[in-house]
């Protein structure tokens, strides 16, 4: 039994699966990157020659993205190298064969430490043309925050790669399940019962109280499990598709 050398967890070979994964998502990021960064030099230099309507602020904008390319395309080679690869899909194909390999480890790391910062680098580029949201939440409990056309995201804290259709659906369950705790207003009863799927008005819910169906307490809240079970008993309610 040894350890991984880059998060330290026990483990039989020298990088743990979880840290081979994860520079896996990092060289498939950087090569999903570079076609975005190329486009964005090529726009930013366009609009900075003379005539192009840029001026010194455009100018300088576009040779940072233009260094921020060259600093991708330097920390993507010398990583293929080190691995022994020519493209990022044999990159990723070879790359468990560090796991055996101690010596090639602190110089990997190195080499993928710099590659994570040309990445960075790049997005701030990329993302400035492109609104960056709050997708959903990880399974770790962590927002996680990409471009509005991503179709999967890495969360910032664990490093775990999600589409994004199941980020949403975590943050939709962690809307209900903290709904579920406590007490609800009628707007706020109203929205969480859309989110459920049921389109209610917050006038039925006073029509249930009058009648006796449903119950306020002190500071004239309901709870949303009691809501939710009239309106599964109720063939009138509306359900959103």
């Amino acid at each position: 039994m040894t350890y991984c050398r880059i998060c330290g967890e026990s483990t039989s070979v020298y990088v743990c699966g979880r840290c081979v994964e994860a520079w896996r998502d990092l060289i498939t990021i950087a090569a999903g990157v570079n076609p975005l960064i190329m486009d964005e030099v090529a726009r930013l230099s366009v609009k900075a020659k003379p005539g192009g309507g840029g001026g010194e602020k455009t100018e300088a904008v576009a040779l940072g993205a233009l260094m921020a390319r060259m600093a991708l395309h330097e920390s993507m080679y010398a990583l293929y190298r080190q691995i022994g690869a020519d493209s990022p899909a044999e990159a990723v194909r070879l790359l468990h064969q560090v796991q055996e390999r101690p010596r090639d480890v602190e110089r990997l790391w190195e080499d993928f430490t710099s590659l994570e910062e040309a990445v960075k680098k790049c997005y701030s580029f990329v993302d400035a043309k492109e609104e960056v949201i709050s997708l959903g939440l990880c399974a770790c409990g962590c927002s996680v925050r990409g471009r509005v056309s991503a179709q999967s995201a890495r969360c910032a804290q664990c490093g775990v790669r999600t589409p994004v259709p199941v980020l949403v659906e975590n943050r939709r369950n962690n809307a209900l399940a903290q709904a579920r705790r406590r007490p609800l207003k009628d707007a706020q009863m109203v929205a969480a019962l859309a989110v459920c799927g049921y389109e209610v008005a917050d006038r039925t819910i006073q029509s249930w109280v009058r009648r006796g169906k449903l119950k306020r307490d002190s500071d004239g809240c309901t709870m949303l499990d009691e809501v939710l079970a009239l309106c599964k008993d109720n063939p009138r309610i509306k359900t959103l598709t």
